[in-house]
């Protein structure tokens, strides 16, 4: 239904002293469970990646629009990308450089921009991409049918070889090894980009759908209740989270882990600091990715209405306010 994609914004606090328009937490409450619904602007749109730019001073959430925030209760639409969809992005510190696929999910495109107005499509006719990065000298694009672009401006592209068929769906510099993981339990490590090695992975047949560094370790999330990981992208390992939900995705914001699930009319999210003890805490439908600028946590995603909490303990629906 055309509620169904709208896009909406929720915010958390994270610290103590929060902003006046959040509120005072009370002292049970663990930072991260107090959420509030956040203006949802412009209508309409859907949100798949969110990312706090330090040198902006700002949240940039991108989908098949750009939306950008201060506070994370006032934002400002920009370009809209429709029909396509972004899934990903990168700030490399002079530009943003995305990757998006069509309505049908089966092509994709990169697009780049400085200011995130005028965006310049750099390179097309290629399979869905759903992740990309950058390790100071060499972007990396990940997609479908085991697609590997690389470069090193962000403006020009060349097809690389995995070696394999799979849909990668993430990837993530360690500091030394990009990693990049996919569908069917589809694992892919590379010291430069271009040389790629397969890993073998802790179980068969699940749909990875997403990677991150933390500093330590890589930590991979999709369709499963734990978590995968791995010191050097070499070896990895199932760790639980203790879900009790399918978990579809997850994300590094701040220093912590969320992984993202799904559940009965709400979502889960389990939140660990080390990766190793996570808790659980109730937040708003469809969220779909979250960022932190170390005082708020902004989450977005797709949903057809406001969804609230009292006291970050019961979330209930609000009226549509579409």
């Amino acid at each position: 239904s055309a509620i169904a994609a709208r896009f909406t914004l929720f915010t958390v606090a994270l610290l103590i002293g929060l902003p006046a328009w959040a509120g005072a937490p009370p002292a049970c409450l663990d930072p991260g469970d107090q959420w509030s619904w956040s203006h949802p602007m412009p209508h309409g749109h859907s949100g798949q990646v969110v990312r706090w730019i330090p040198e902006q001073g700002e949240f940039v959430a991108m989908g098949d629009a750009v939306l950008t925030t201060t506070d994370g209760v006032t934002w400002t639409p920009g370009h809209v990308f429709a029909p396509w969809m972004v899934m990903d992005f990168h700030w490399d510190g002079s530009a943003y450089v995305a990757v998006a696929v069509d309505v049908s999910r089966y092509n994709g495109r990169i697009l780049r921009s400085t200011d995130l107005i005028t965006w310049i499509e750099v390179h097309t006719g290629v399979p869905a991409l759903h992740g990309v990065t950058w390790n100071g000298t060499r972007y990396v694009a990940v997609g479908i049918y085991g697609t590997i672009l690389t470069s090193v401006d962000g403006v020009s592209w060349s097809e690389g070889t995995s070696g394999s068929a799979s849909s990668f769906l993430g990837v993530a510099w360690s500091g030394s090894q990009f990693a990049a993981v996919g569908s069917p339990s589809a694992l892919l490590t590379s010291p430069d980009g271009l040389k790629w090695t397969t890993r073998p992975a802790p179980e068969a047949n699940k749909a990875v759908d997403q990677v991150v560094w933390t500093g330590s370790e890589f930590v991979a999330f999709g369709l499963m209740s734990e978590v995968w990981v791995s010191a050097d992208g070499v070896v990895w390992e199932a760790r639980a989270t203790g879900a009790t939900a399918t978990i579809s995705t997850g994300g590094l914001a701040n220093g912590e882990l969320f992984a993202i699930g799904s559940g009965p009319d709400r979502v889960n999210i389990y939140r660990s600091i080390d990766g190793v003890t996570w808790s659980r805490t109730m937040a708003p439908q469809s969220i779909r990715a979250v960022a932190s600028n170390g005082l708020i946590l902004v989450g977005v995603g797709e949903s057809g209405g406001a969804h609230l909490a009292e006291q970050g303990v019961e979330w209930v629906r609000s009226q549509d306010p579409f």
